[in-house]
């Protein structure tokens, strides 16, 4: 297998996926692609790109719709999701993307006057069938009015409401997100990712890849297939993959279907009036995204989806006649691995987007779990106490017939040198290939280095892994990249790694290094949906010592700090942004007396603060609503993907769009006062809310400051 030389601005998971672990990537990434789609970062803010289809030396690059236009000629910004299309020739895939996407960021940056941009985050490609050829200059406006048939207020003065949605299997038809008579859907404008294009359809590139449906559109749909929608959903693209497992909407449940029935659904066969000036805009991602739970390749499709629901919102408000629109977000998709400081590049481009709409256009909530992996042993913390000597040891036990690969990422204390600290790789089984790398002295790396990024290989030379040291987005914090290939490849081809304990050792370079302050090490996810059929089994932190069931054979959900792995600290990776308000959940106990954290629900680490937003980024779970029914009645029950049907999801992720409902209802009907003074809680004093002020801290680090419950008891 061949080394590629890939360019200074590619990460460790660019590296793997379009480099040397290409064999083992997701199928849409092993084929060539004219496609490509990346976040690029400058170092200042850049003015909003005029025009799509810029044509540079060899390249063309191609934004999507971006927010922003409407607002101030001298709106900028850091973070600018980006297409960009191979040149004749280049089509090979590989590193030859890389190189592409290098040139990409370049030329962006020159014809910005800026300096060439630190980093460049590169994303899933998109297929050939989604994308508009003729996205030449900017993109077209939708063909779209307000709804003539929502009822005025009382007032007189038009009162509305958005609530979105950014999920996959999308059930935008379906008779919950339709107005009070089921006549029309309140779904304003909603986009599939992944969708094939269809001018016939859904006009001339509004959208610059897949395809958009606003309202008329839906409603057109829904009159031409009736009550069929599995040929509605086919006939819309809704159901187009890029030849891999295909998209969640065409089972009988999806996860999109039951976070958006929580967060804007209303039943017809139940009692209470559909609050018809609450309107929905919704995204479903690429079954890729789904697929994929390492956390690369997100980035682009979601910024670029953000930027969709802020630029569609506008146009909402501008429709209805309303000032300073509301809006709630739901995202109720993340990842294990990451800084969890907030300074990611998908999190540093949430903050950048939600605190400017903020300021310029409205209240804006943005929704996210705390994640599900309390208990999964993939999280490890190590301060000086961890070393014995100066060498401190993981045991990182990687699973037989895992079909996906495995990585794990080590972030060193940003308050601690760690320079001259060596990082070894031992496979299973004593005796076997050794791989290591130190982390250099800042002051002797060079932008074009590549000597911080080595192959993991077996006993007879074939590459199989790995071993990287970087410093994400030039923030003074080091990063350790260790990436495996499955231990049963889903190609005969390709080579596996062993299963078994890897053993990453950690080592002080001597004495005079006399603290390394805390290491923080997290495994990524690894458990897609199993509808996807991955093969994909999560490798774990394997310490003997480590407690996993009390005396009573019950899940232990507290933790023994003498050993390093730990379950607080396992808090989703992509919501510790300064601007997320962060979602746990818990289950009514079996007297139904009282609640308590689900037992996945992951935290922050502790101890745990009831302040959010008193730093740059926020550690922590603000909150907590229903996730799980009781003991003996897992999750929750929502809607399927189909009308009438109903699926159970058991989770945060429905935790996080119940939250999202309850700020919808407040946002209705708050002043513009109470909206000011709770905004730097992120809206939570809007909540009726069991506070938790009388629980002990490790439980508030797990429910947050207030439990959000329904209108009825548990």
């Amino acid at each position: 297998m061949d080394h590629p030389n890939p360019p200074y601005n590619s990460g460790p998971y660019e590296r793997w996926n379009f480099g040397i672990g290409n064999a083992w990537a997701f199928p849409s990434l092993r084929k060539p692609s004219r496609w490509m789609t990346a976040l690029a970062e400058f170092p200042e803010p850049v003015n909003l790109p005029g025009m799509c289809g810029e044509q540079g030396s060899g390249s063309q690059k191609l934004a999507p719709v971006l927010w922003g236009r409407e607002l101030d000629k001298n709106q900028k910004l850091k973070f600018l999701p980006f297409v960009l299309k191979g040149s004749p020739g280049q089509n090979s895939g590989g590193h030859m993307k890389l190189a592409e996407l290098d040139q990409l960021i370049q030329e962006t940056a020159a014809s910005s006057g800026d300096e060439v941009s630190s980093r460049l985050r590169i994303a899933f490609p998109v297929e050939t069938t989604a994308i508009h050829p003729d996205a030449t200059g900017m993109l077209a406006d939708p063909d779209w009015q307000a709804d003539s048939q929502v009822p005025e207020p009382e007032n007189g003065k038009q009162k509305i409401t958005i609530v979105a949605l950014i999920d996959d299997g999308i059930p935008f038809a379906h008779q919950n997100f339709r107005n009070q008579n089921g006549t029309g859907t309140r779904v304003e404008f909603c986009w599939l990712q992944s969708a094939a294009i269809d001018p016939a359809i859904t006009g001339d590139g509004t959208v610059l890849f897949g395809r958009e449906y606003t309202r008329e559109n839906i409603n057109g749909l829904i009159k031409t297939h009736g009550n069929d929608e599995d040929i509605l959903y086919r006939a819309a693209g809704a159901t187009d993959s890029f030849g891999e497992p295909g998209q969640s909407i065409r089972r009988h449940a999806s996860h999109g279907s039951h976070v958006m029935d929580i967060a804007a659904g209303y039943a017809p066969d139940k009692s209470g009036s559909v609050p018809e000036d609450v309107r929905i805009i919704a995204v479903q991602l690429p079954d890729t995204i789904a697929w994929d739970t390492s956390g690369f390749g997100k980035d682009m499709y979601l910024v670029s989806a953000l930027h969709y629901i802020f630029e569609r919102a506008d146009r909402i408000a501008r429709g209805y006649s309303v000032e300073n629109v509301r809006l709630v977000v739901n995202l109720s998709f993340g990842f294990s691995a990451g800084p969890h400081d907030g300074s990611s590049e998908l999190e540093a481009a949430f903050d950048e987007l939600v605190s400017k709409r903020r300021q310029h256009t409205g209240p804006t909530a943005l929704v996210v779990p705390s994640g599900n992996s309390f208990l999964k042993r993939m999280h490890a913390v190590l301060d000086d106490d961890a070393f014995v000597g100066n060498q401190s040891k993981l045991p990182w036990r990687i699973q037989p017939n895992d079909r996906t690969s495995s990585f794990l990422e080590i972030w060193f204390d940003p308050d601690e040198d760690p320079a001259g600290i060596q990082i070894c790789v031992d496979a299973p089984g004593g005796g076997q290939f050794t791989t290591s790398i130190r982390i250099p002295s800042i002051s002797v790396v060079q932008r074009d280095d590549h000597s911080n990024i080595l192959p993991i290989m077996n006993n007879s030379g074939k590459i199989i892994g790995q071993l990287s040291v970087d410093q994400p987005r030039g923030l003074d914090r080091w990063r350790v990249v260790i990436a495996l290939a499955p231990t049963e490849p889903s190609r005969d081809t390709a080579l596996s790694a062993p299963a078994g304990i890897w053993t990453i050792s950690i080592k002080k370079p001597g004495p005079e290094l006399r603290s390394v302050g805390k290491i923080h090490c997290w495994i990524q996810r690894d458990d897609a949906p199993d509808l996807y059929r991955s093969g994909n089994r999560q490798s774990y932190f394997d310490y003997r010592n480590y407690q996993r069931f009390d005396d009573y054979g019950k899940a232990k959900q507290t933790d023994n700090e003498a050993i390093p792995c730990q379950r607080f600290g396992s808090i989703n990776g992509s919501g510790t942004g300064s601007m997320s308000l962060i979602v746990g959940g818990f289950m009514c106990s079996m007297t139904g007396e009282n609640t308590v954290p689900a037992f996945y629900s992951s935290a922050g680490v502790l101890p745990w603060t009831p302040d959010p937003g008193k730093q740059s980024y926020n550690s922590h779970v603000n909150c907590s609503a229903l996730s799980e029914r009781g003991p003996a009645l897992p999750g929750t029950i929502a809607a399927g993907a189909r009308s009438g049907s109903l699926s159970m999801l058991r989770g945060t992720s429905a935790a996080a769009p119940f939250v999202a409902r309850r700020l919808v209802e407040e946002f209705r009907c708050a002043d513009d006062k109470s909206i000011r003074d709770t905004v730097s809680e992120h809206y939570l004093g809007l909540l009726v809310a069991a506070s938790t002020e009388n629980l002990d801290n490790q439980t508030r680090a797990r429910l947050g400051k207030v439990m959000v419950k329904s209108r009825t008891s548990c």
